[in-house]
């Protein structure tokens, strides 16, 4: 589970680990796996940013050595910065929407993809927000309609 030690992929996490799944929360923050797993204990947690291909590949190694039976990856780590359109600093931010939200979850699934081949039942799940359909509009970023 990326993502999964805050919002909506710890609630997730949490749901499959009470379900009787074996769950693996990744994330950037070592502090917060290290939470993560004290207060949950039969969670384990993996470091793992989305944005860097060496530590997605460092993750999967990591999993396919430490839970060959992996059957589901759940793709939930993702970023929602506000971008003001008309500031030449907005372009960076853009471009970490993209490096983290589209290419993190396509680079994800071709390294754990041959984890999960010929397993009857394994899933792939991408876990996005509504907020994700909506244009962010402020008074500063977007010229008023007259």
């Amino acid at each position: 589970m990326t993502g999964g030690t805050s919002g909506i992929g710890l609630g997730l996490a949490l749901r499959l680990h009470e379900a009787g799944n074996k769950v693996v929360v990744a994330g950037r923050r070592k502090e917060l796996l290290d939470e993560t797993t004290a207060q949950h204990p039969g969670i384990d947690a993996l470091v793992l940013d989305v944005a860097d291909p060496d530590s997605i590949a460092r993750a999967s190694a990591a999993v396919a050595a430490s839970h060959p039976g992996l059957n589901v990856l759940v793709n939930n780590a993702g970023i929602m910065v506000r971008e003001h359109l008309l500031d030449p600093a907005g372009l960076t931010v853009a471009e970490d929407h993209v490096t983290v939200n589209l290419l993190g979850t396509i680079r994800m699934a071709y390294a754990f993809l041959p984890l999960l081949v010929g397993k009857g039942d394994a899933v792939v799940m991408n876990v996005t927000s509504t907020a994700a359909l909506l244009p962010c509009r402020s008074e500063r970023s977007m010229p008023r309609a007259r």
